[in-house]
């Protein structure tokens, strides 16, 4: 029943303006007719024959590229593909192009329409003659008046014309219009008076932008404008293959563009957290060459939000190389490339981070001489990590791969369901040492043998059991010895995860099967025993996985920063070994610590 009521609504939108335009119809958001005769024999025919002869004396043509002259400007060519009005693919290259002076002033309409959230999408400009042709000849005469006569010459055909619409900048999705693109129809006119006001307003809100800058709509179509000087140009009927492609033979634009392609995401806003007696922000910047250029990474400030003049951290080109993801060498990003920035900046106090940050880029496009700076927008930060406590009890707990900015925790980026992040952001793998600095003693093929193996895990607040997993084996002790073949199932082992409430969620892995003491919905408080330490899953030799996050997915999250009430510092460990060789400090030399997560390599002594 809803199927039908929901197609019942296309259907008389389209079944209304069929009565009166026979042959014709909106499908999919597509105006389609049936051309008089076949498009294939029209346009042999349109390229056989020649353009009017003009008289008079015109300006030099000059077609710009609007893409390379603002790479913000989207393009939606619809005559280079079907979906079009003749249904059949006209052009061989989605290109835009204009008169210079009308590309310019274009740009400066997008450039103002960006400021209210709003850019521009381009359906067509310069169009060859015989394209105007092709579309005379094939349309019925009571619908001429919506295209151009061919012995007449279109605007479009003197690089003065555009047609476009709108797409709003936080969806990057096309605005709805009273009327669709190349629609034949009363709904079409710029004065139309039905749709939405929203609608309306969308629509006139285009117009406005378009003739500040000298453009002037046309009288039945609104999304088609003329350019102010379009009497200047003459009748051209070039095509576009012949036009010169800036992007085949520049390395890069001409002149200082007008924005930088380049978009930054910033996947979760960063919180100020404690560890080895600092504090420090940590989040990713994932960056898109969108241009048609390289771009290279030069070098990136983090400055305050509020105050440009402060500078947090500063990191040079080598810098960058040790931060990103993939980088290729010297920093580049190639055009449509992408790759992750993972950015760590260090405070002495939790009371300097400031409110807010913005991240500021030294870069270069293609070969363009000069360094341009991009400055991101302002990101919110928070300063109140969740407090926890223990998740075990005791001594001699080594922070592996804990909290830094090159830890195997920090740069696991797990794409999915189709959408990547980083759980194990401030993840720490707990082994326990002995006094000997190792993480067993005896036979290290035996998980009895490591003393982390059958600790109590502990919850590290109140809060309910949101899932479990038991029954998967222990591990032998070994780099590539697992019971199990690994996949996003079992990667945890055995496990616990905890509803923290805030939604907040605490993971535990790796755990003894058989050894779980709650079930999925069980009420737990802090300090109670919900499994044995193991060696299950994904893992070498027996130790707590301990994790917290913001989501129920135990990797399709994001990791979020804690605090312990207190703990000791009793030693560390060399950072990059591939095994552990714990330093302990001298008896009594233990260093408190108060509100903070312990750091890398860090050897802990839990609170009782």
């Amino acid at each position: 029943m809803s199927k039908s009521l929901r197609l019942g609504g296309l259907l008389f939108v389209s079944l209304a303006f069929a009565s009166a335009c026979h042959g014709a119809g909106i499908e999919q958001g597509i105006f389609r007719i049936e051309p008089l005769r076949p498009v294939a024999e029209l346009r042999e025919e349109a390229m056989a024959a020649q353009p009017p002869k003009e008289q008079g004396t015109f300006r030099e043509a000059e077609l710009a590229d609007l893409t390379t002259l603002d790479p913000t400007i989207k393009l939606d060519i619809r005559y280079a593909t079907s979906d079009n009005f003749l249904s059949t693919p006209l052009y061989d290259q989605p290109r835009a192009v204009l008169q210079r002076p009308a590309a310019e002033a274009l740009s400066r309409a997008h450039r103002a329409l960006m400021k209210q959230g709003y850019g521009l999408l381009i359906h067509d400009a310069y169009r060859p003659w015989w394209v105007t042709k092709v579309f005379w000849e094939a349309t019925p005469v009571q619908w001429r008046k919506f295209v151009a006569d061919p012995a007449q010459g279109s605007r479009h055909n003197r690089g003065c014309a555009v047609d476009l619409t709108l797409y709003d900048l936080r969806t990057g999705a096309a605005v709805q219009m009273p009327g669709v693109y190349d629609e034949m129809s009363e709904r079409s006119y710029p004065s139309y008076a039905g749709g939405t006001p929203e609608q309306r307003r969308l629509r006139d809100l285009l117009r406005a932008a378009m003739e500040r800058e000298g453009f002037a709509v046309y009288e039945t179509e609104w999304w088609h404008f003329d350019f102010k000087d379009w009497q200047q140009y003459p009748i051209l009927n070039i095509p576009f293959e012949a036009l010169a492609n800036p992007s085949a033979t520049q390395k890069g634009p001409a002149s200082k563009p007008f924005a930088v392609a380049m978009n930054v995401n910033v996947p979760i806003a960063p919180t100020a957290f404690s560890a080895g007696g600092k504090a420090h922000l940590a989040y990713e910047l994932h960056i898109t060459n969108l241009g048609q250029w390289d771009l290279q990474l030069l070098s990136l400030e983090v400055v305050d939000g509020d105050d440009a003049s402060r500078v947090l951290a500063t990191f040079s080109q080598a810098d960058l190389e040790r931060m990103m993801r993939q980088a290729s060498e010297k920093t580049v990003l190639g055009t449509q490339k992408a790759d992750v920035v993972f950015v760590w900046v260090t405070f002495d106090r939790l009371q300097d981070a400031p409110a807010k940050l913005s991240n500021r880029f030294k870069v270069k496009v293609g070969d363009y001489p000069e360094t341009i700076d991009v400055q991101t927008r302002a990101l919110a930060v928070a300063k109140n990590p969740l407090v926890i406590g223990a998740p075990l009890s005791g001594d001699h707990w080594v922070a592996a791969n804990g909290p830094s900015n090159t830890s195997a925790h920090r740069r696991s980026l797990i794409p999915i369901e189709g959408h990547a992040a980083i759980a194990q952001r401030f993840a720490i793998d707990w082994v326990q040492v002995g006094n000997d600095g190792k993480t067993y003693s005896g036979d290290p093929k035996d998980n009895e043998s490591y003393y982390a193996f059958g600790r109590d895990a502990l919850a590290v607040a109140d809060g309910v059991v949101a899932a479990v997993l038991d029954g998967i084996p222990n591990n032998v002790p070994g780099i590539d010895s697992r019971a199990q073949p690994i996949t996003l199932a079992n990667v945890g082992g055995n496990f616990v995860q905890l509803d923290l409430g805030g939604g907040l969620y605490a993971f535990y892995a790796h755990l003894q099967p058989g050894s779980l003491r709650v079930k999925a919905g069980d009420k737990v408080r802090r300090g109670q025993v919900i499994g044995l330490v193991g060696n299950t899953g994904n893992s070498t030799e027996p130790h707590l996985h301990f994790h917290v996050s913001n989501s129920p997915e135990p990797l399709g999250a994001e990791g979020f920063p804690y605090a312990l009430r207190t703990f000791e510092v009793q030693g560390s460990i060399e950072v990059g070994r591939d095994e552990i060789n714990a330093q302990l400090a001298d008896p009594g030399k233990s260093e408190a610590r108060a509100m903070a997560i312990p750091a890398e390599g860090e050897i802990v002594k839990f609170e009782k």
